[in-house]
């Protein structure tokens, strides 16, 4: 798009110019056809020392803004690159709104045009971001941001993510964007013209990733391939001695052997081949997860049967899933399909959110989560709503 976006990043002494806070840092960047042009990265000299807190968190001491420019100097250059620009910082209505206030100051008009939250947008398009600070949305996209708290790195920051996101709108699917298009003015960010062109570039061709829900998109359902014959295994007592000779020492540096763990291992297998009871208890240490996920694990493969593992916690359950599952496949050559069964009320119904979809509530709270799960919905797999993180009153 020919469009013009400002990135906005200010360090401040505090939170409010009324409060008598000043800036001591500004940071710009300008996006115009999708390329970063132009830059601003300049110290502002405040009247008052900077408190020692600020001075740890940003790096920025007295002595760096001691020969630096008071804001009345810089205002005429910051107002130039915000002509005929949208507005753009993460989390907007700090900066913009402490940034108005000292244009005001000096006797200018504030800025009044359109504007763009990346964090809100984070929150709609990154909707199972573990996080939405900008550090961790840098990591997590491989973005350039060599110094958290200082304006002009947060601005350059800013400005990759926005581009990162506008990209990730255009692979949205038509009934998507035309469902975030009736929802965005609604939205504290003014996205619609950028939705608009995502649908205008939409092919007319059906696009297979996705299958419908009566006009909703969703990931479609991947195929699990069953395996044409069962694979070959060792025998388990052979394979248990490899792990603790071979495998484990290769996956974990400093390996020791755990006796009590390859002990549990034998009489869980033994207990399964055999269908007979077992009650196990081991302190902590022993290694129980893999303990008993092992010869699960090999038996189930073995005998081309599913195994069921029961947790009394959705806590241990969500451990398992995330940490010792991953880690199970990387033990067996043969591939171990593993899925995650939770009760109904952990899933997300179609029917009820299409309800929910079309109502007309415009609480700003319901219009957010209302963009967040459409999103969700063209990624995830399972429908779990504990993958996705919604505003507070929403969930």
């Amino acid at each position: 798009m020919k469009k013009k976006y400002v990135v906005v990043d200010l360090e401040t002494t505090g939170h409010s110019i009324k409060a008598g806070d000043e800036m001591i840092e500004i940071g710009m960047a300008v996006i115009e056809d999708g390329q970063l042009t132009e830059q601003l990265s300049a110290f502002v000299r405040p009247t008052q020392p900077i408190p020692p807190f600020i001075s740890q968190l940003t790096g920025i001491t007295d002595e760096d803004v001691k020969e630096a420019e008071t804001f009345d100097v810089i205002a005429p250059r910051v107002l130039s690159l915000l002509d005929g620009g949208v507005f753009v910082a993460h989390n907007v209505q700090f900066d913009l709104n402490f940034l108005n206030d000292a244009l005001e100051e000096e006797g200018y008009l504030p800025y009044t045009g359109p504007v763009i939250d990346t964090v809100e947008l984070a929150r709609i398009l990154l909707p199972t971001a573990e996080s939405h600070a900008l550090s961790h949305l840098s990591e997590s996209l491989h973005l350039a941001h060599q110094e958290a708290h200082r304006a002009g790195s947060d601005a350059s920051a800013t400005a990759e993510l926005l581009l990162e996101l506008l990209k990730r709108l255009h692979t949205l699917p038509l009934e998507t964007l035309k469902h975030l298009r009736r929802l965005s003015p609604r939205l504290f960010s003014a996205v619609e013209e950028e939705i608009d062109h995502a649908i205008r570039s939409v092919g007319i061709e059906e696009d297979g990733r996705f299958d419908r829900f009566r006009k909703i998109a969703l990931k479609k359902r991947q195929t699990i391939e069953r395996l044409s014959h069962p694979p070959v295994l060792e025998p388990f007592g052979p394979f248990v001695d490899e792990l603790n000779a071979v495998t484990f020492p290769r996956l974990f540096e400093g390996y020791e052997e755990r006796r009590g763990q390859l002990e549990m291992m034998r009489h869980v297998y033994q207990s399964l081949d055999q269908e007979t009871p077992l009650l196990v208890e081991a302190g902590t240490g022993t290694g129980k997860s893999l303990g008993y996920l092992v010869p699960a694990a090999h038996y189930a493969l073995e005998h081309e049967v599913p195994i069921v593992v029961s947790t009394h916690t959705i806590q241990l359950q969500e451990q398992l899933f995330a940490r010792d599952l991953p880690l199970l496949r990387q033990l067996f050559d043969a591939p171990v399909q593993i899925a995650l069964l939770k009760g109904r009320s952990n899933y997300i119904d179609l029917r009820k959110f299409e309800f929910f979809l079309n109502d007309q509530e415009d609480a700003y709270n319901f219009t957010l989560a209302k963009a967040i799960l459409l999103v969700w919905l063209t990624e995830t797999e399972t429908g779990d709503l504990e993958e996705v993180s919604l505003p507070g009153g929403a969930a």
